[in-house]
């Protein structure tokens, strides 16, 4: 049930999360502060802090669907918040009763980019006490941040891993159907993969580190295609969202063919 047919505001579901923020599937947080006038103007919803983390949490709630207003309105308010506390964390969160309109595109994307959080929100009335809960669901969030398995979300070590990372899986997943990608300049594979020249050159880094590229005078080689399918299966296994977002690419694109030439000559580093 959406929290219209519910009956419930927006000021309710604000104060029904400063009361139980749990609700918000983040971890255990601390309500700072609510209603938070800005200076050049505008409101913030809820002001939240992970201590753990050290991470302060900017949430906006709107119901129905997301729009363009309350997404540039969460970001500025993230904006301000990060000028301010600038020694901390911070975690832009839109809390909305539909994510799935005509900004869908964009906030699937924004996530890979900006600390931001899009969560879903709807009403659950309990049988015979017709007592109303609400409930939040993340639905696009950051690499840098994953699902345990109580569903809450929890920031992951400062190091991160690109490997296992949503763009990293998907050049992994090229270079399984065609291994002689990999040889091919940096900017070929760009094209090919439509992933940036930087995460090209920090993920190769990576299978180099691993021992799974192998460089030799001024070409790259893969070394074990079935090491690098056991690492697909393996995170797609532990992170089953990751795979939807790998094969939506490769459709938007088309799958490379695993025995097709990559219509370059090896490259000397790209």
């Amino acid at each position: 049930m959406t929290a219209r047919e519910a009956e419930i505001s927006e000021t309710d579901i604000e104060e029904l999360l400063c009361q139980y923020p749990r609700v918000l599937a983040l971890g255990p947080l601390e309500i700072v502060n609510s209603q938070i006038h800005q200076e050049h103007g505008g409101i913030l919803d809820i002001l939240a802090f992970q201590s753990d983390t050290n991470t302060y949490y900017e949430v906006e709630i709107t119901r129905g669907m997301v729009d363009h207003w309350h997404l540039a309105h969460v970001l500025d308010y993230w904006a301000r918040e990060l000028k301010s506390r600038h020694y901390s964390h911070h975690m832009a969160v839109l809390v909305a009763e539909s994510v799935r309109g005509r900004f869908r595109n964009v906030l699937e994307t924004l996530p890979e980019f900006i600390p931001l959080i899009i969560e879903e929100l709807w009403v659950l009335v309990r049988g015979g006490t017709g007592r109303k809960e609400i409930l939040c669901q993340p639905v696009y969030y950051p690499d840098s941040i994953r699902t345990d398995r109580e569903g809450l979300l929890a920031r992951r070590s400062k190091t991160r891993n690109p490997l296992v990372s949503r763009t990293g899986l998907l050049l992994i997943r090229h270079f399984v159907h065609n291994p002689k990608l990999v040889s091919a300049p940096y900017r070929e594979i760009q094209k090919k993969t439509n992933v940036s020249l930087g995460a090209v050159s920090n993920i190769i880094g990576a299978l180099q580190e691993r021992g799974l590229v192998r460089i030799e005078g001024r070409k790259r080689y893969l070394v074990d295609k079935d090491a690098l399918e056991r690492h697909l299966s393996d995170a797609f296994r532990a992170i089953p969202e990751r795979r939807e977002f790998v094969e939506s690419k490769l459709a938007s694109i088309g799958t490379p063919d695993a025995n097709s030439e990559t219509g370059v000559k090896p490259s000397n580093f790209g």
